[in-house]
């Protein structure tokens, strides 16, 4: 085992960054996880790290309280055809109380083969500038509400 012994400084990154890469690494990995078992229809569900969303609060996200992610998978016919949704519920203060709203991602298997990439890392690099440009049109959305 090595451990490192220096604290390296990286390049700063926004919230909703962060939060866009975590999802698309746990859809990702789900995906894989299910298929690697032989489970090809499943619905997993994860909520965003609490400490997340004073950062996205500060980018222009509302007053958004909790986020919840939803992945339901039920496959398709063939690999271009949608076979998945993640819904993001998002929980909103407003007027004193909670209105969620829902966004959402739709996928098909051609989203989760290799295809061009040919390795892991290239593929999960691309997926999440895909879920960034999601978070990106959904922080323009907010700055609407």
């Amino acid at each position: 085992m090595l451990v490192g012994n220096v604290l390296e400084k990286t390049d700063a990154v926004s919230a909703w960054q962060l939060c866009a890469d975590k999802l698309a690494d746990w859809v990702r990995s789900s995906w894989l996880g299910h298929q690697h078992e032989g489970i090809l229809k499943f619905e997993d569900a994860m909520p965003e790290d609490p400490n997340a969303l004073s950062g996205l609060r500060a980018e222009g996200f509302g007053e958004v309280v909790g986020l919840d992610y939803i992945f339901k998978w039920w496959g398709g016919n063939d690999p271009e055809e949608l076979g998945g949704v993640v819904d993001v519920i998002w929980k909103v203060l407003e007027d004193g109380s909670i209105t969620c709203y829902r966004t959402w991602i739709k996928l098909a298997e051609r989203d989760f083969t290799l295809a061009l990439y040919r390795e892991e890392g290239a593929k999960r690099e691309f997926n999440r500038k895909c879920f960034r440009e999601a978070f990106a049109q959904w922080q323009a959305l907010f700055r609407n509400l």
